[in-house]
């Protein structure tokens, strides 16, 4: 089960996200220097287990914050550009609102089966009747893996 956000829930939540969101993609980024080091020196021996096993420790340190983000009722839609959408509910329906780094509140929502982003309008996330929780769904991770939460 995971909770639906109220717009105002949700942009409390923007500092301890954004600050994760900018770990885990310093973390990225050295995992990525790792591989391509890997990739194109090719080193051997002992300097290759090494580099391996700070390749598993960035890979494993990367999905632990991920999985602590999705903990907080946060899912990270796109780590590269810092996008990260909140369970929310516009009337009847079920949407995601999206969060984008560098932003200080949220600005947009999406229906779930849809990546377009509708601007949201003033009074549009007002005097909705919101669930505490519902179902969880299988949903794609931000290393493209379904995961079950």
């Amino acid at each position: 089960m995971f909770k639906l956000y109220s717009l105002e829930e949700a942009n409390k939540m923007i500092p301890a996200v954004a600050e994760k969101v900018s770990a885990m993609q310093e973390l990225a980024g050295e995992l990525h220097r790792l591989q391509n080091i890997m990739e194109l020196e090719h080193p051997s021996g002992i300097d290759a287990l090494n580099l391996m096993q700070e390749i598993r420790f960035l890979a494993v340190s990367v999905q632990e914050s991920a999985a602590a983000l999705n903990a907080m009722g946060a899912y990270v839609k796109n780590l590269e550009e810092g996008i990260v959408d909140f369970p929310s509910q516009l009337g009847a329906e079920v949407v995601r609102l999206v969060w984008q780094q560098g932003q200080d509140s949220i600005q947009h929502y999406c229906r779930i089966n849809d990546d377009f982003q509708y601007m949201i309008e003033e009074g549009d996330f007002d005097n909705n009747a919101y669930l505490n929780v519902i179902p969880n769904e299988t949903h794609t991770d931000m290393v493209g893996q379904h995961t079950a939460s």
